[in-house]
């Protein structure tokens, strides 16, 4: 019996040896770590299946020793909230809670968290879902005095909408999306008209969206899509997947003059993966052919491009303050590169 016992001890231990730095989320001293260049650095965080700081305090210590500034959490179980604007003891135990802890944290290393609400466009027709999420955020807020988001980060994307069979709407012509991005402009107009009081809403946009092919009506007015969600948002975080400063900056010309003529803030971004796509699909999109150091690299450099090619758009240079700032998309595989590679 003593004899196998030790002949466990010994297999745990080396367990724990050979596989201990693969599971580890501690950043090492020779990795690579991002040197910010804008005031405000963000990250997505789709992954909130478990908030527990035992798991998310590491994350949280790499994001700090990166630069990063704001979160936007995917905190999904608002929605738990019960009829009378409370939690219940489960939602307080499973929900409110971890999240209280989790903003806490984050807050202690100087990181803003901002309450991430993504959807494929079926608001658009039915923003039930929506309005039970913004019931829960507003209750949760009432409750966590102490520990609040910052805000809500909108990301709503109508061209991936797809109907029973499969089929995405987009692919039905330019009329349907046409339709689309005005229901998108009256959808995010109505999200300020009912909880503007109450809070601010950052939008992300497609880097697409600046075609002279999208007009809208707008408060009244007749504008481009992405002029209108510019001056709608309380900061636009552009989608612009590419993998050089340049072409990110060059993707993103337009917003960056928009939003810098309306002084908005506007965030550009880069991701590590996009979903569905292999490392080696996509070459021009998704950096993680090319490692973390050059996409820390490049990223860097996003904010003098970005001068460069709203100049460029603005048809020469202007005296106004283009309020530019970047982001990574997205934590997990960012922070496990190596494993995303593989």
């Amino acid at each position: 019996m003593k004899k196998r016992s030790l002949v466990h001890i010994l297999v745990t231990v080396l367990f724990v040896i050979t596989f201990g730095a693969f599971f580890s989320t501690d950043v090492q001293a020779d990795e690579s770590l991002f040197k910010p260049t804008t005031e405000r650095v963000g990250v997505w965080w789709w992954d909130t299946s478990n908030l527990n700081l035992a798991h998310s305090e590491s994350y949280l210590d790499y994001a700090k020793n990166n630069g990063i500034t704001e979160i936007y959490l995917n905190q999904t179980r608002l929605s738990e909230v019960n009829p009378s604007n409370t939690f219940g003891s489960n939602g307080t135990t499973n929900v409110v809670i971890p999240t209280q802890n989790f903003i806490q944290a984050a807050n202690a290393k100087g990181i803003d968290v901002y309450l991430l609400l993504s959807n494929n466009g079926t608001w658009l027709n039915n923003p039930n879902r929506f309005h039970l999420l913004m019931k829960g955020y507003l209750a949760y807020q009432n409750i966590a005095k102490d520990a609040q988001f910052a805000g809500v980060h909108l990301n709503v994307e109508p061209n991936q909408l797809r109907d029973s069979t499969g089929e995405r709407y987009w692919d039905k012509g330019y009329d349907v999306q046409a339709r689309m991005m005005q229901q998108l402009i009256d959808f995010a107009v109505d999200a300020t008209n009912v909880y503007g009081d109450y809070t601010t809403f950052d939008w992300s946009t497609g880097m697409w969206w600046d075609r002279d092919r999208y007009p809208v009506t707008y408060r009244g007015k007749k504008t481009l899509l992405y002029r209108a969600m510019i001056e709608e948002a309380n900061t636009t975080v552009v989608m612009s997947f590419r993998t050089t400063a340049n072409a990110i900056a060059e993707a993103s010309k337009n917003h960056l003059a928009y939003a810098r003529n309306v002084g908005k803030p506007i965030i550009l971004s880069g991701t590590v993966f996009l979903s569905g796509e292999e490392p080696d699909k996509a070459p021009n999109a998704q950096f993680v052919g090319f490692g973390r150091d050059y996409m820390h690299t490049e990223l860097a450099k996003v904010p003098e491009y970005a001068l460069k090619w709203a100049d460029d758009a603005n048809g020469g240079a202007s005296n106004k303050h283009l309020d530019v700032h970047i982001a990574f998309h997205e934590m997990m595989t960012w922070r496990h590169w190596e494993r995303r590679e593989r």
